[in-house]
């Protein structure tokens, strides 16, 4: 059967048809502002260059404007450390195919040669073989307040040092905070700067992103949205080794900034390498997506999506970029409870049969759409014709988190997908 791109589909059987409907994201942010037992979440949007901003819940303190409320965002800060290698690379300092060996074999002296091999390539896209979180980082992120407060360079390399792998990489891709905390304090190191410093040089100066900082000053402290899990406050983290994972604060107005500059990397500083960060390095099966360096790229109507969230003890956030649409959106929240990404995923409404016009097929014409349907470069399902019946098929080794199970079901609507974010 042909390969067919997903939003060619529409199919209507037994009367029932289905189609999707955009809510405003301040709407959706509204609606789930009133099941937060604390804190808000502030949203922003541009569209073709047009910026709006909405809050919705407690916000404290409350005389703040919506846009320049600052919150910690996480793993967002890896996009940053990607692009900071993508500069990096134009400017001839590094190569992609840089090793450790290369920059810390002198330095270091590794129990697995095979950890010498990893790229910095490798370390931006998840595939060097290292894992989500070093043995030596101490309480789980999970439970301790601030868990990476005390986990500098000495400790990141005593672990990189005693670090086996099982085979040589490159890996299918796999989520490291750890290889990329490594890869931010890589950077900084080959540039003589800290990495905060290397960002405001190269990406947060340049592109007049005040608020976008790894330490507030006094007068960001006075608009930094305070964290909580639930009903209960809790801690901001730091970060020294594995700043360049998720030590960024930011507002809804630079992320919006931010995302804009993806839009059109051409009217943007770092252009040449923004674009490079933008290309597709690898497949990210985990995801059901690509990925560039650093940025989550998946499809969404068949559009080009760039994306990442973040997570932090008391903060979620997530980042949304389609080009095509020239729309940015951006989901910040100061509890913990509520996923960002939930926000972005509740705009999207299943319209009711009764609200659809019904259409009604044929038998002869139900082959037309027979085949397999691609929803992203490790996901598919396939269309089956049986009698006068369409039934979908989805493919059994996807994430069972994307495919909702396996096997083959009646086909009563038209396919949807949930993206499934970092």
């Amino acid at each position: 059967m042909s390969s067919r791109p997903i939003t060619a589909l529409l199919v209507a059987v037994a009367g029932i048809s289905c189609a999707l409907a955009d809510k405003p994201l301040a709407q959706a942010a509204a609606e789930l502002a009133g099941k937060l037992p604390a804190g808000c979440i502030v949203t922003g949007e541009s569209l073709k260059g047009e910026a709006s901003f909405a809050l919705a819940g407690k916000a404290e303190p409350a005389d703040i404007p919506t846009e320049k409320r600052i919150f910690e965002i996480g793993s967002i800060s890896k996009v940053f450390t990607g692009l900071l290698l993508a500069d990096a690379v134009e400017s001839g300092k590094l190569r992609l195919d840089t090793t450790l060996a290369e920059l810390l074999g002198k330095e270091l002296k590794f129990a697995d040669p095979k950890v010498g091999r990893i790229t910095l390539l490798q370390l931006a896209t998840h595939t060097s073989g290292l894992p989500r979180l070093p043995d030596n980082i101490g309480p789980s992120p999970d439970t301790a307040e601030d868990p990476y407060a005390d986990y500098g360079r000495k400790q990141a390399r005593t672990y990189l040092a005693k670090a086996k792998l099982t085979g040589d990489p490159p890996y299918p891709a796999s989520y490291s905070n750890y290889g990329m905390g490594l890869l931010g304090d890589l950077l900084a190191e080959a540039s003589g700067k800290s990495w905060e410093e290397l960002v405001k040089e190269k990406i947060t100066g340049p592109l007049g992103m005040s608020d976008t900082v790894v330490v507030l000053n006094e007068e960001q402290k006075s608009r930094l949205a305070p964290p909580y899990a639930g009903n209960k406050a809790n801690h901001s983290w730091t970060f020294q080794a594995m700043v360049g994972a998720g030590g960024l604060r930011s507002t809804a107005s630079d992320l919006l900034r931010f995302g804009e500059a993806l839009i059109d990397p051409a009217k943007a500083p770092l252009a040449p390498a923004i674009r490079r960060m933008m290309e597709v390095h690898a497949p990210y099966r985990d995801m059901s997506a690509e990925i560039g360096l650093g940025i989550i790229i998946a499809k969404l109507d068949g559009q080009r999506e760039y994306t990442h969230d973040g997570g932090t003890g008391g903060y979620r956030s997530t980042l949304q970029v389609i080009p095509a649409l020239k729309r940015v959106r951006v989901v910040l929240v100061n509890n913990s409870d509520l996923a960002a990404s939930a926000v972005l995923g509740a705009t999207r409404e299943q319209a009711n049969a009764a609200d659809t016009p019904e259409i009604k097929l044929a038998p002869d014409e139900l082959d037309a759409f027979t085949g397999t349907y691609e929803i992203g470069p490790a996901s598919s399902f396939t269309i089956l014709r049986r009698d006068d019946a369409l039934w979908v098929r989805i493919r059994p080794d996807l994430p069972a988190r994307e495919a909702g199970g396996e096997g083959s079901l009646p086909l009563s609507g038209c396919p949807r997908r949930t993206p499934v974010r970092a």
